[in-house]
């Protein structure tokens, strides 16, 4: 790990643990990162890409339950070769094989967590699009909804959302596995950088 982003993690760290005590600092951090749930009726489902083996079967459910009308999928921008089939592709047809009608989804070309956030408001704009349902991987949903927050500073767009559990770790046991550590580690990595790149204050989102 390089000297800054080590230094950075250990900041963020910190103030995470500051009030807490020494043996449950990782469940602290877990918990930071896990915000509840708010589920509630909407214009529009919005699955935030990667991970769609997690978020994808969750907020399908949620569809089929008929909380929203509209299916939107971030992450669609052009990520194959002449020739190949993206994974964004592979991700529209299990949606559609799941029981997601095509007329109902919407592809939002984005590359990264601030475009979702870009696109995502663009897009409630310009359909007039008053509440969405947010659904992401617990550990990506402080920094997801605070950069979606950011974007629809200016108008009356409600902010729902579901996180999406993920196989072999939790919250409470990120630490105890190769991936929950690489993820949550990513994470506070990529909080840190949203901060001093964009001024999302974490503690505040």
């Amino acid at each position: 790990m390089r000297p800054l982003k080590l230094f950075s993690l250990t900041i963020l760290l910190s103030l995470l643990i500051h009030s807490s005590p020494p043996e449950c600092w990782r469940c602290h951090v877990g918990n930071w990162l896990d915000i509840p749930p708010r589920v509630h009726a909407a214009d529009a489902i919005v699955v935030l890409g990667g991970s769609p083996g997690a978020r994808l079967p969750i907020a399908v459910k949620l569809f089929q339950q008929g909380l929203a009308p509209e299916f939107w999928y971030t992450g669609a921008a052009e990520d194959a070769q002449q020739g190949e089939i993206s994974s964004t592709q592979l991700t529209v047809e299990q949606a559609q094989a799941m029981g997601i009608p095509a007329t109902a989804l919407t592809l939002l070309a984005t590359k990264n967590t601030w475009e979702d956030a870009e696109q995502i408001a663009a897009t409630a704009r310009a359909r007039g699009i008053h509440s969405i349902l947010v659904v992401t991987s617990w550990y990506h949903g402080r920094r997801a909804l605070c950069a979606i927050h950011h974007q629809l500073k200016d108008t009356d767009v409600e902010v729902y959302y579901q996180p999406a559990d993920t196989s072999g770790f939790g919250p409470g046991d990120w630490w105890e596995s190769t991936g929950g550590k690489d993820a949550v580690t990513s994470e506070l990595y990529k909080i840190l950088f949203y901060w001093g790149r964009y001024g999302l204050v974490p503690s505040v989102c």
